[in-house]
């Protein structure tokens, strides 16, 4: 059956509105996921997952069927007409596809992972090993190849850039990687300048690797400059090419860069996010260049168990099980719960589920039942207090665990074998 490529508009589907669209999740659960992805930078699929209103299939069904939207193999209205049948019917979604006729696995996809490995920025067993850990931690591809260190934050939001213009066919697939190995190239150009001791980058060089400018642009402003006998800032903010509040932030992270106080990627990062969001330099520096500030909210060892997708339903109702066969375990979930004498079973799972709010008592149920080795529990433990002191972020601090986990080593040699730096 031969499909047509739907407009543009159509490839814009968001995993949010494919759920609620197609039924699989109701619109006030979404809200309320919403809002908890906001405050854990966890994304909006991991965090219904862990609130027990999305299965994991059905999370992986949704993100391949988006994909295949933004590959426009599907249409968004066939897409969200899919995933409704194969909520109705209780089926595998890849047999709804089949049956309309739309499932295309032979065809090429513009997948992030596909389009780094074709360009040589990765290798398969390096997307491989990211995309295993992706699916452990719920955590987007792009983040876990930055976490990983295998591509820079400027290049994989370059990457996923490019991606978006290939897909809406603003380039072909061949350009598309050609312009990601040109910007490749220049970044690193600009990388290897920046550990020359005595180089000292232009205020040009950095609006143009945070994409704010073009090469072309820049050249045209600096012919202006030269002949109206003018700085370059003054002549950017002439042409209203930047603000004036963007050229001081820019100039205070030049500054910054010279005296080698902060890298080329932290500089990068601070100007995209003003260019894009509008903030002040002041609110951009206080997301990517202080360091980290402790949680204003307790995050819990249920909490964090559950976010790393450790603390399954299946799990709960495994510790729920186990600790009610558990005679001592079931006085100390009493004395939490303050219930002095009850033998009825649907008050001690009550209790039992206030319990493990408890990051005392669940470490202690935990361990007494076996669900969770020691070992693991103490890195779990080690890793949310990092996360509460402001010492790492939580999506680190999810990679790190699973890493803990698989490796079976502890979380100072894990952190150190992933490279990630933690806040003194």
């Amino acid at each position: 059956m031969s499909q047509a490529f739907p407009p543009e508009e159509s490839a814009d589907l968001r995993i949010g509105s494919l759920l609620a669209l197609s039924g699989l999740v109701r619109a006030s659960d979404l809200q309320e996921a919403l809002k908890i992805a906001s405050q854990t930078q966890m994304p909006i699929g991991r965090v219904l997952v862990m609130a027990n209103r999305l299965s994991e299939e059905a999370l992986r069904a949704v993100v391949e069927v988006q994909s295949l939207v933004k590959d426009r193999v599907l249409t968004r209205e066939q897409a969200i007409d899919c995933v409704d049948q194969a909520r109705r019917s209780n089926r595998p979604l890849i047999e709804v596809l089949h049956e309309q006729g739309l499932h295309q696995p032979q065809r090429p996809t513009n997948r992030l992972g596909e389009l780094l490995v074709d360009c040589g920025q990765i290798s398969n067993d390096q997307l491989d090993r990211a995309l295993k850990m992706g699916g452990a931690t719920g955590l987007p591809l792009g983040r876990v190849l930055v976490l990983f260190g295998l591509i820079t934050e400027p290049l994989a939001a370059r990457a996923l850039q490019i991606q978006d213009e290939i897909r809406k066919g603003n380039v072909s697939r061949s350009e598309g990687l050609m312009n990601f190995r040109m910007d490749r190239m220049r970044m690193q150009g600009l990388k290897s300048r920046e550990k020359d001791k005595h180089y000292k980058i232009k205020l040009g060089e950095l609006f143009v690797a945070a994409e704010v400018l073009s090469t072309s642009d820049v050249d045209a402003a600096l012919e202006m400059s030269w002949a109206n006998n003018k700085m370059l800032g003054e002549i950017l903010t002439d042409l209203e090419w930047i603000s004036s509040e963007m050229l001081l932030g820019a100039l205070r992270l030049q500054q910054k860069l010279w005296y080698k106080e902060i890298d080329l990627e932290l500089a990068v990062n601070v100007v995209k996010d003003m260019y894009a969001t509008g903030a002040t330099y002041e609110l951009s520096w206080g997301r990517y260049g202080s360091t980290g500030q402790p949680l204003a909210k307790e995050i819990t060892l249920f909490e964090f168990l559950k976010i790393a997708g450790f603390m399954t339903r299946r799990r709960v109702t495994e510790l729920i099980e186990q600790s009610i066969a558990n005679p001592e375990l079931l006085a100390s979930v009493r004395d939490h719960a303050g219930l002095k004498h009850s033998d009825d079973p649907e008050m001690m799972r009550k209790a039992i589920k206030t319990a493990v709010t408890s990051s005392v008592v669940l470490r202690e149920m935990l361990v007494t039942t076996g669900v969770m080795d020691e070992d693991v529990v103490h890195s779990s433990e080690s890793l949310c207090a990092l996360v509460q002191e402001g010492a790492l972020p939580l999506d680190r601090a999810v990679i790190a665990f699973t890493y803990c986990h698989d490796q079976r080593i502890p979380v100072s040699e894990a952190i150190g074998q992933l490279g990630f730096p933690t806040s003194a």
